[in-house]
């Protein structure tokens, strides 16, 4: 299970830390995501400008990048 990720804009903190539409988020911080709604209860306010570990499925290739969550425009 996880989360596909559709879109990753430019200069999101997502595509900046170096996820693609198409990824297949496995887990945030150490968390396992099941859904969207895990993903975003993992991404509080309190993790804003905090290093956070996102571990992908990019094709068959598990990745593990650091994010920098941002509030959202």
């Amino acid at each position: 299970s996880g989360v596909f990720w559709g879109w990753a804009g430019t200069n999101s903190a997502s595509a900046t830390g170096g996820c693609e539409g198409g990824d297949v988020v496995l887990s945030c911080a150490g968390t396992a995501v099941d859904g969207l709604d895990d993903l975003h209860w993992l991404l509080t306010a309190e993790r804003i400008g905090q290093p956070t570990p996102l571990t992908f499925v990019r094709g068959a290739r598990r990745r593990q990048v650091t994010v920098i969550p941002a509030e959202g425009r």
